[in-house]
């Protein structure tokens, strides 16, 4: 399964909502709530694979989005 940008940008707002911190607690939280995520493009992750996007893809990409998101919401 290949993991893409959209996807960890969904994981990572939905982790900061929940508030995760951890790999597995956003890997299990996801897997429970998996039949709502469908419609987003989200499926169930291994922890190895979400660690691995989060090495792998410079955090910045989804920084300036986020911040860009928070002024509209304010």
């Amino acid at each position: 399964m290949y993991y893409t940008g959209w996807q960890q940008l969904i994981t990572l707002f939905y982790a900061q909502i929940v508030g995760h911190d951890s790999l597995r607690g956003i890997q299990t939280s996801l897997g429970v709530h998996a039949q709502k995520w469908y419609h987003l493009g989200l499926e169930n992750i291994k922890r190895s694979t979400l660690s691995d996007s989060m090495k792998k893809r410079p955090y910045q990409i989804n920084e300036g989005l986020f911040y860009k998101l928070l002024d509209k919401c304010r």
